[in-house]
């Protein structure tokens, strides 16, 4: 029985399958780093849009060139995001999308603008009112 060339014949079939799989487990590590980076910057890119409006009731806000400036040298398996933003005095929404091949990324994130201020000064107005009527 001679067995010394049937070992480099399994090996020659299984080395393939093996590189094959590691390939496929690199690829799949680089997209979802890259979709966590991109959702990252997109959750900011809300957060920062959000603070903008409400302090500053800014007309124009760059969040485009911030999300891209954010992102810059970041990205492993993607490249060239395209981001874009709706925004007014009630909401905030950046949509961000990436595309590889056949992998697409989209991440959309959307906050209402919050004004607490207004519900404390209704809360201090009413309790105003509530406190007159007891005095009375």
């Amino acid at each position: 029985m001679k067995l010394k060339g049937s070992s480099t014949i399994e090996m020659a079939y299984i080395m393939p399958i093996i590189f094959f799989i590691l390939l496929s487990i690199f690829h799949i590590i680089f997209y979802y780093h890259d979709k966590s980076i991109l959702n990252g910057v997109v959750c900011e890119a809300v957060t920062v849009g959000v603070q903008e409006v409400r302090n500053k009731g800014k007309e124009t806000i760059e969040l485009e060139k911030f999300c891209i400036d954010r992102i810059t040298g970041k990205m492993i398996y993607f490249s060239n995001p395209k981001f874009s933003t709706v925004y007014s005095k009630d909401r905030v929404e950046v949509k961000a999308t990436m595309k590889r091949g056949p992998l697409k990324v989209f991440i959309k994130r959307e906050t209402k603008v919050p004004y607490p201020e207004k519900s404390i000064r209704l809360k201090e107005t009413m309790e105003g009112i509530v406190g007159k009527g007891e005095e009375e």
